[in-house]
C-alpha cells in the first residue's frame, strides 16, 4: 500500500496517490507450450501429423529468443496398408515339380506399411499342381481339372514326375 511519509493521509490529500502497481514485461520464463500430435493424416503410406506450438505470452519472438520454436507439423506413415496379389505365372517345367512366382506389393509401395505377414511370391509344385489363395497347392488331373476325389480302378504309374 502507498502511505503518507507523516503517516497521516489527511496530510496528502492534497497530493497525487502514487500507483501502488506498476506494469513490467518479461521474457526470461517464456518457454514453449506443445500440444499433442494429431493422427497421422492417412492409415496408409506417407501423411503428415501436427500440433499446437505456442509461446504463453502469446508473442512466438518471446520465446524464440531463448530456443528455436518446435515444429508444427512432421511426416508420418500409415501402418494400416494391404498387400497387392499379382497373378500366378506359368509353372517353371511342363514335366515334373516346378515353382510359379507372383508379384506380392504393399499397397503403399512400401513393405513396412503392411503391418500382417507377407503372402508368398513364389510356390513350389508338384507334377499337376497349382496354388490356392492362402492355401495348399491343390492337385489337378492332366485334362487341368482338379481331382474330384478317387479314381475307380487299379492305380496307374503316371508317365511325368514319377507319381500315381
Amino acid at each position: 500500500p502507498v502511505l503518507c511519509s507523516s503517516g497521516l493521509a489527511a496530510d496528502c490529500a492534497s497530493l497525487p496517490v502514487p500507483t501502488a502497481v506498476e506494469s513490467c514485461y518479461d521474457v526470461v520464463g517464456c518457454a514453449w507450450s506443445l500440444g499433442d500430435w494429431s493422427s497421422c493424416s492417412t492409415t496408409c503410406g506417407a501423411g503428415v501429423r501436427s500440433r499446437a506450438v505456442t509461446c504463453p505470452s502469446g508473442w512466438p519472438a518471446d520465446c524464440a529468443s531463448f530456443e528455436v520454436e518446435p515444429a508444427s507439423s512432421e511426416s508420418c506413415r500409415g501402418r494400416g496398408c494391404d498387400w497387392r496379389l499379382g497373378e500366378w505365372s506359368e509353372c517353371s517345367n511342363d514335366c515334373g515339380d516346378g515353382s510359379k512366382a507372383r508379384t506380392v506389393r504393399c499397397s503403399s509401395g512400401e513393405d513396412t506399411d503392411c503391418v500382417e505377414a507377407k503372402p508368398s511370391n513364389e510356390t513350389r509344385l508338384g507334377p499337376n499342381e497349382t496354388p490356392t489363395p492362402g492355401g495348399p497347392a491343390q492337385r489337378h488331373g492332366r485334362e487341368g481339372r482338379p481331382w474330384s476325389g478317387a479314381t475307380k480302378g487299379p492305380a496307374r504309374l503316371g508317365s511325368c514326375g514319377g507319381g500315381v
